[in-house]
């Protein structure tokens, strides 16, 4: 009866202790420690093994973030819950037989930042680990240029896109003095939540040596820069006054553009003032002639015009000019008298008349 007892002890003991007897159900999960640096629009892999190595072929293999579930595998098969995920997620599955249950993701994105859990299971056994994932995103190099015309000031501008999380921008000179608090910068926000940061700077002459712009990542520390050196002429290219002078030559232009029409409309208004003018006084011409050849008289005493006119500009318009004549008739004055005639004399030269 005691060597049956202690031979059942022995085989126990065996069992237990002897790793060729261990249950193959018994395991741990390996995840990292600390938290997963992944960089946006790039790949990384999800750390996650089984310790002691067995195979994992044939058991369940769930990832999750933030407790909900984004990736399924059992016996061959993928599972998505999200197309979020499809096409961007999945195992090796060439190392699943050495208990590698890493997760791959592809195209690496801020929305991924999160707590990530690997879950393996058998038929009669669980064990899972969870782990952080942090995003960075280094943006492009900075593109500095000129954003202004020549003159006694000219405004810099540094701009880069790419950034996570919001990047520090400073501008300084090659000498060491820092220019930041005269920038005014702006960040805005892509629609994968990369951050672009754009800032301006007003420079004088005595810049001039060199200026940088820096842009250092807020987490990580690195940083990328840009500079420029501005030519000692390109600010005297243009005088001081450049802006008020340009100003006033547009203002003076647009004046004589809008004084044109009413040029125009006071020479059309005194054409025809000028031409009523003319045929009344041709009208009282007519009547004079008249008068003359019925009577043979000068009847009347007055003021007598003499009118002239010439084309200008084309055949539609006149300008004239005219000289008023006083007569006086203190009496009755016939042609067989002894006078032929009476001339009222009055000659043009060039555009005036003169009487005679």
């Amino acid at each position: 009866m005691e060597l049956r007892v202690t031979l059942e002890a022995l085989f126990l003991m065996a069992v237990f202790h002897f790793p060729g007897c261990q249950q193959e159900d018994t395991f741990e999960i390996i995840v990292p420690n600390n938290p997963v640096v992944g960089v946006a629009g790039k790949s990384l892999i999800l750390p996650c093994r089984i310790s002691p190595t067995l195979s994992a072929v044939d058991m369940e293999i769930t990832w999750s973030r933030n407790s909900e579930l984004i990736y399924g595998y059992s016996s061959g098969a993928e599972k998505f819950d999200d197309q979020y995920w499809k096409g961007r997620v999945g195992l090796f599955t060439d190392e699943l037989q050495n208990g590698n249950v890493s997760l791959r993701l592809q195209d690496v994105r801020v929305s991924d930042l999160g707590s990530y859990t690997c879950n393996v299971l058998t038929s009669t056994y669980f064990r899972d680990g969870t782990f952080a994932l942090d995003i960075v995103g280094f943006g492009e190099e900075p593109r500095l240029f000129l954003d202004s015309p020549p003159g006694n000031e000219i405004k810099l501008k540094c701009e880069s896109q790419g950034w996570f999380p919001k990047p520090v921008l400073r501008w300084g000179t090659l000498m060491g003095q820092d220019l930041t608090t005269r920038a005014d910068t702006t960040e805005n926000e892509d629609k994968v939540s990369l951050v672009g940061v754009s800032s301006t700077l007003w420079v004088t002459e005595r810049d001039r040596h060199g200026v940088i712009c820096v842009i250092q990542h807020s987490e990580t520390k690195s940083s990328i820069q840009a500079q420029i050196e501005i030519d000692d002429d390109f600010f005297s290219l243009v005088s001081p006054g450049w802006k008020t002078f340009s100003i006033i030559l547009i203002l003076f232009g647009v004046g004589i553009l809008l004084s044109i029409p009413a040029a125009i409309f006071l020479f059309k208004k005194s054409t025809v003032r000028i031409e009523s003018e003319k045929q009344h006084l041709e009208s009282e011409n007519d009547e004079l002639r008249k008068e003359i050849k019925s009577t043979g008289y000068i009847l009347k005493s007055g003021v007598y015009m003499c009118v002239t006119s010439w084309p200008v500009m084309s055949v539609q318009y006149f300008f004239m000019t005219n000289q008023r004549l006083l007569l006086n008739v203190a009496s009755k004055v016939r042609v067989d008298s002894g006078y032929s005639h009476i001339t009222l004399s009055c000659a043009c030269d060039g555009q005036f008349i003169r009487t005679q």
